[in-house]
């Protein structure tokens, strides 16, 4: 295509007071099965890296989830949380409940009908007061998450991880991207429920930045999207 996607206004997000990424990886373990999207990526997927780029864009805090091990279990919530310790404070644990049922549109081994994120609907009907935090805006359903954020004030969305390794139309799936979200926004009347993620190393920081940089979106609901959503719903 001969221009890169991820190099339009990524300045223009970095120029904004800072930034929290609402859902990153890492580990230790040999194997973590997100091993292979770090080398598509051309990532080390280390501690050195991840803070390093952190700091390279402004990222003042991440949320640290648990990545898939092979077998699909989660890493144990205790080398999350030491993980943590080891990282100057940047990084803050979110611990792992892992379900029985799995669904993830990631792997070819995962259920659709159990990854469809309208599954989420009664849950949020019935538990008025639980916070809902939805994975990768429920890609690839993002009318629908559309619809959940709008009509539930406890439902809100992160749009990490919603870019893999490709170099195929990759511009043009930026664009959509963009569009896609950008119109959730629209629907649901501004961008108070969607919040800024990495999902590293499955999308690399300059990545995640392109796609908020392209959004047709206020400034002010780009701010949101970077940190001020994140800070309020997880009180960092």
């Amino acid at each position: 295509m001969g221009s890169n996607p991820y190099s339009e206004s990524e300045a223009e997000c970095e120029s904004l007071q800072k930034i929290i990424d609402a859902h990153v990886h890492l580990s230790e373990r040999g194997d973590d099965a997100l091993i292979r999207f770090a080398r598509m990526n051309g990532l080390r997927y280390t501690m050195d890296e991840l803070l390093g780029t952190m700091r390279e864009h402004k990222i003042v805090r991440g949320l640290l989830l648990s990545p898939p091990l092979q077998g699909s279990k989660p890493l144990p919530n205790d080398e999350v949380i030491a993980l943590c310790e080891k990282s100057d404070a940047m990084l803050v644990p979110v611990i792992t409940v892992e379900p029985t049922a799995k669904g993830d549109t990631a792997f070819s081994t995962g259920d659709l009908i159990l990854s469809h994120p309208l599954t989420l609907d009664r849950l949020a009907n019935k538990r008025e007061q639980l916070t809902i935090v939805l994975c990768h805006f429920g890609n690839p359903w993002f009318d629908d998450v559309a619809e959940l954020i709008y009509k539930h004030p406890n439902v809100y969305a992160d749009i990490s991880g919603l870019i893999t390794p490709s170099d195929a139309y990759a511009d043009k799936f930026l664009d959509w991207l963009a569009r896609k979200i950008s119109e959730a926004i629209y629907y649901a009347g501004g961008a108070e429920k969607v919040i800024f993620g990495t999902d590293y190393p499955v999308t690399t920081h300059t990545q995640a930045l392109a796609l908020v940089s392209r959004l047709e979106i206020a400034e002010g609901d780009k701010e949101k999207i970077l940190w001020r959503n994140a800070e309020k719903v997880f009180r960092l």
